[in-house]
């Protein structure tokens, strides 16, 4: 098992202020992207990722700054899909002027990985557990975003 976090830039993320929620693609299908620390580009397979129950949104994966807990997840054919809740705090309300501002409006995954095999020199992860997901201002893969 090997945990990564991996900086995913899926697509864009929509912001509702009166519902305090953030809604993006948190990691895409079938796209590689550079993962920090990682010589080889990572992709993910469809249904590769399962969700920790405990998985929480944080501020660029550091856990003393959680921001959010998750809503909704789904799979769809483009990739992980998710809706967060964005606590009541005034470090929520800088998480939600920073999404909106387009300053901090990329997601990025935390997620140990256990079966990855290097496929013509890609990364190719078939199972891993999503433990935390991070709003980040530089993510890996340009899709990576809030809608």
């Amino acid at each position: 098992m090997e945990r990564l976090l991996w900086m995913v830039a899926a697509g864009p993320v929509s912001i509702d202020r009166t519902a305090r929620t953030v809604r993006g693609l948190a990691a895409p299908w079938g796209k590689p992207g550079w993962v920090q620390g990682v010589e080889l580009p990572i992709l993910l397979l469809r249904g590769s990722l399962e969700i920790d129950t405990r998985a929480r949104l944080l501020r660029s994966h550091d856990p003393d700054r959680v921001v959010g807990r998750p809503l909704t997840w789904g799979d769809h054919s483009d990739g992980l899909r998710s809706v967060f809740q964005i606590s009541r705090t005034p470090e929520g309300d800088d998480v939600l002027v920073d999404a909106e501002d387009r300053i901090r409006d990329g997601l990025s995954i935390g997620a140990d990985l256990y079966d990855l095999t290097e496929e013509a020199g890609v990364l190719v992860v078939r199972a891993g557990v999503v433990r935390e997901v991070s709003l980040v201002g530089m993510p890996a893969f340009a899709d990576a975003r809030l809608e």
